[in-house]
């Protein structure tokens, strides 16, 4: 490994020249030359890549709209774009995370931009979402292996558990079409009809939901600290373990930052544009206070996934009833289907499960990650993060 990334140094310092004496770009320039900031402007660019990809995803699939990767991406994203190849990344933490590439797929490109990378940060770079081929073309490649087993839950995928999907007509006869739950129709959605009712006799008279749009970002943001707020009290009561949850066995990060940014990210982003066609937000109040969030993308003609559902916990049942209206407005648009997406906990997971989604089935959604890493030995190699 070492010769060759002494090669690659050798084409980075300029070791080969052209007749007329001008040094051609090396590999490092190029990639340098082929990233830039994601931004809005960039949204018809990802899709047209999405819908021409070597690999065309799944019509269901959660990852199937800009607003995924604006989700993943956080508050910076990238992209690396050299007119066939498309791939979005990001840096937490001092290091970089790439999503599953889009486009013309060339291992070798790829490979070039881990390289690069992974000298600007001198740390492990993440390879996301990646398909099966890609995962085999990449293992390939010096460098790539297995991501390493985590505890820490800002590093858990996910998609531990099956992408989960509702029939949003079935889901609104269930709890509207009282003839048929009196002949005994949907029993399997008992519990949440049940729910459902305790809240409306409680709250019904205040609850208000409004399409959000600049008018309300400061009061998502509070919203959202409070949220975040909550969600720490609560983790760091030891009763998860008690409950039988697997975080109880999970590294939490002290500041929680990380469980709110795609929430941010999602909010200034996407108000100007939710425009009730491709991104449809909502935002809910109870006497006046914002209490929950929704936001959800279109990923197909008849199909929408959910990115944000934050709802304050202090309402019993409000998590329940803030995802179904919002589900219920859709219904006024030509949308069959809700995609939750995956889980990382069994506690997510029951709460989607009470809904009676589908699952879909693993290998058409099935995802694999990969670590590049070239280690000590590969870092003292690669040109300095200067150079780069």
């Amino acid at each position: 490994m070492a010769k060759e990334v002494n090669a690659l140094q050798s084409e980075r310092l300029g070791a080969e020249t052209t007749s007329t004496g001008v040094r051609p770009p090396s590999w490092s320039e190029l990639v340098k030359q082929s990233i830039s900031a994601m931004t809005d402007l960039d949204e018809p660019l990802l899709h047209r890549f999405l819908s021409t990809s070597h690999w065309p995803l799944f019509p269901f699939s959660y990852e199937g709209s800009f607003a995924f990767y604006s989700h993943r991406a956080g508050y910076f994203p990238m992209k690396f774009y050299d007119g066939h190849l498309l791939a979005v990344f990001y840096l937490r933490d001092g290091a970089y995370s790439v999503l599953r590439p889009l486009g013309q797929w060339n291992p070798a490109t790829v490979g070039k931009l881990a390289q690069y990378l992974f000298g600007l940060s001198q740390r492990r770079v993440s390879f996301l979402k990646l398909t099966y081929h890609q995962f085999i073309d990449l293992s390939s490649i010096p460098g790539f292996a297995p991501m390493r087993e985590t505890r820490n839950l800002m590093d858990i995928g996910d998609d531990r558990y099956p992408q989960l999907v509702i029939s949003v007509q079935k889901l609104l006869r269930s709890i509207q079409d009282t003839p048929a739950i009196k002949a005994g129709a949907f029993p399997e959605f008992s519990y949440l009809r049940r729910i459902l009712r305790v809240f409306e006799r409680r709250y019904s008279e205040s609850f208000v939901l409004y399409r959000f749009d600049e008018r309300h970002l400061m009061d998502i943001e509070h919203l959202i600290a409070k949220w975040k707020a909550d969600f720490l009290s609560r983790y760091r009561r030891d009763h998860f373990e008690t409950l039988g949850d697997d975080r109880a066995n999970l590294i939490f990060p002290d500041d929680g930052e990380f469980l709110v940014r795609p929430y941010r990210s999602l909010l200034h982003g996407f108000c100007k544009t939710n425009n009730m066609r491709n991104n449809f937000g909502f935002v809910a109040y109870l006497q006046d206070e914002p209490v929950g969030f929704v936001f959800l993308s279109r990923t197909a003609a008849n199909c929408v996934s959910l990115y944000a559902n934050l709802a304050l916990t202090a309402y019993r049942g409000l998590s329940y009833y803030l995802l179904y209206t919002a589900i219920k407005e859709l219904s006024a648009y030509p949308i069959e289907y809700v995609n939750l997406g995956g889980q990382e906990t069994n506690s997510l997971r029951r709460y989607y499960l009470r809904f009676n989604p589908f699952p879909l089935e693993e290998k058409e959604t099935r995802s694999y990650d990969l670590q590049f890493d070239l280690g000590m030995e590969g870092m003292e190699a690669l040109p300095s993060a200067q150079c780069l």
